[in-house]
This record gives structure tokens, C-alpha cells and sequence, in this order.
């Protein structure tokens, strides 16, 4: 199972709790899928700050302003997923490890290059 088909709904649905419990107790959090908009890399290493750092997130974007809509998934361990927030939309691949648990122990999200629509 492609833990990060999951990460993608808690996310859509701004759930911290949820995507806090698909981590293992070390893990590294490194997403750089804001690069295009001038954001910086977003690195965490541990819960309490990730979880707090998603929920700063989260308060910025009602749910109104904030989707998530996953695209595709490749492996076990890929995901290709849209974010929108605030209409800008930030084409993102993740991909991931896991223990033998199945908890994420690394997370990367890089920017998805933009498909040209037919």
C-alpha cells in the first residue's frame, strides 16, 4: 500500500493528526514543491514541529481556498498530486521511504513540471 495515497487525503481534508501517524519517530520531511513561488525548502525531522508547521498551513487556507487532488501513483512509494491554495496550483511529485512498519521515514516533494492541457 503507497502510503502516500493517504497522506494525500489527510492533506486534502487538513488533517495534522492524520498525517502525523503515517510517520515513523525518525523521519526527514523535505519538500521543496514551492520552489516555482519562491517558497524555501520546508525541512522537518520531527512531529511536533511538522505538526505545527501544518497546521500554520492549514490556518492560512480555509477549506474553501485549499485542494488536493491526487493525480496519480507509481510504485509503491510515488504520488503525483496538485495543490491549490489560494488559486495558485503547485504541481508536486512526492516520493517516499518506509519502515518495516510501513511509516514514512523519508519524504520528498519536488516540483511536478506543469502538462500542457490538450
Amino acid at each position: 500500500m503507497n502510503p502516500l495515497k493517504q497522506y494525500c487525503k489527510y492533506l486534502n481534508d487538513q488533517d495534522a493528526d492524520g498525517l502525523m501517524s503515517l510517520f515513523a519517530e525518525v523521519f526527514v520531511f523535505d519538500d521543496r514543491g514551492g520552489q516555482d513561488i519562491g517558497s524555501p525548502p520546508f525541512i522537518r525531522t520531527d512531529k511536533p514541529t511538522l505538526k505545527a508547521s501544518m497546521e500554520g498551513v492549514f490556518q492560512q487556507f480555509s477549506k474553501a481556498e485549499w485542494n488536493v487532488e491526487l493525480i496519480d501513483t507509481a510504485y509503491g512509494n510515488v504520488v503525483f498530486y496538485d495543490v491549490t491554495r489560494g488559486g495558485v496550483t503547485l504541481p508536486c511529485v512526492g516520493v517516499c521511504r518506509t519502515d518495516g512498519q510501513g511509516k514514512i521515514t523519508e519524504y520528498k516533494v519536488f516540483v511536478r513540471e506543469r502538462e500542457e492541457k490538450a
